[in-house]
């Protein structure tokens, strides 16, 4: 009887013991986390344990403290009014069994600005920022999105007018894969950012309003640009090929300075693009 009774209180404990290993393996990474957790059973490094021997190797070059990195999304640089709270969660973007940490802030102002980074593992008790973008990012499996309409909002229009024909968020959209990104093209996105230009086209380009000192038309101008940037980065960011697209279906005559204005943003962008992530070569 004894044998049974001890049988059955050190079962009790194993499945107690159990569960609680189970409820701390599904937390996400979070301000207040002190363990950084990895998928599958057999990583590629240890897995980190302590979260106060982890280092961040930042984009600029510069080493920082887990604990010292998470403040960073805490400085007054950031808003945290209104449920605007930095977000740290864990993510196995490119399925290679070690998480990465995606983080999410807000700078706050008008229109501006979503902060997105990504954190790979890269050694023991070592991560790496392979990722600091400023305009939002869009994950959808291994793919990586960067979003560009924030900087394109008001281009030549105001924020909040948008023309009636269709257009596309303009992305920069690569693959990712053991800390490094590569470019990804889609035939369809093409296809379809033609037939919106031709749709533009059809309708006719404004005039920009004289009489309004801001020069702002009823955002077919911005309609274009979204398209044209979806276009040129969908193409390997080949200025030649998304030039080609806007000559044919850009009718009005200040088709030279709208070019050479979109053209200054696509450069900008180009130079946010090699900042924020590490491309493939």
């Amino acid at each position: 009887m004894k044998r049974i009774i001890f049988f059955a209180i050190t079962l009790a404990f194993l499945i107690s013991c159990s569960n609680k290993d189970d409820k701390r393996s599904e937390a996400g990474i979070s301000i207040a986390d002190t363990m950084l957790h990895k998928v599958g059973t057999v990583p590629t490094f240890p897995a980190i344990t302590d979260s106060g021997k982890l280092m961040v190797l930042q984009r600029n070059g510069k080493s920082i403290s887990y604990a010292g990195y998470k403040k960073l999304f805490t400085e007054e640089s950031y808003n945290t009014e209104m449920g605007a709270q930095p977000a740290f969660k864990w993510l196995d973007i490119d399925g290679d069994g070690n998480n990465e940490i995606v983080t999410s802030s807000y700078t706050g102002g008008a229109h501006c600005c979503d902060v997105n980074t990504i954190l790979a593992i890269t050694g023991e008790n070592e991560m790496t920022e392979v990722l600091n973008f400023m305009g939002g990012i869009v994950i959808s499996g291994n793919s990586i999105g960067l979003s560009f309409s924030e900087a394109l909002g008001y281009f030549h229009t105001c924020y909040a007018c948008e023309s009636d024909s269709f257009y596309f968020v303009p992305r920069a959209r690569f693959d990712y894969k053991n800390g490094k990104f590569s470019h990804r093209v889609n035939d369809t996105l093409n296809d379809i950012v033609a037939t919106n230009l031709r749709s533009i086209a059809a309708k006719g380009i404004p005039d920009i309003d004289a009489a309004d000192d801001a020069g702002f038309d009823d955002g077919t101008r911005k309609a274009v640009a979204f398209n044209i940037a979806a276009y040129y980065f969908n193409n390997n960011r080949n200025i030649k090929a998304a030039q080609v697209l806007f000559d044919r279906y850009y009718t009005h005559k200040d088709k030279a300075t709208i070019w050479k204005d979109l053209v200054k943003y696509l450069e900008g962008f180009n130079k946010d693009i090699e900042k924020a992530v590490q491309l493939q070569r």
